[in-house]
């Protein structure tokens, strides 16, 4: 192993092993990363929406 992997020397028997990551600001960041995703995503279908719809309007508007 080096610096990038990990490595335990281990007698035999059973063992369980676990790496945890848990920081607090990476489980913070990962949740307000998601959120301001998913309101990006609604902003830009209400966006799209809206200007459809008003498309739609004045191709109504000019054919009455």
């Amino acid at each position: 192993t080096n610096y990038f992997l990990r490595g335990l020397e281990i007698p035999k028997g059973d063992h369980k092993i676990r790496f945890e990551f848990t920081q607090p600001n990476y489980h913070l960041g990962n949740s307000l990363g998601f959120y301001l995703s998913l309101l990006l995503i609604l902003t830009i279908g209400a966006y799209a929406f809206i200007y459809y719809r008003n498309k739609n309007r004045e191709k109504t508007e000019v054919i009455n």
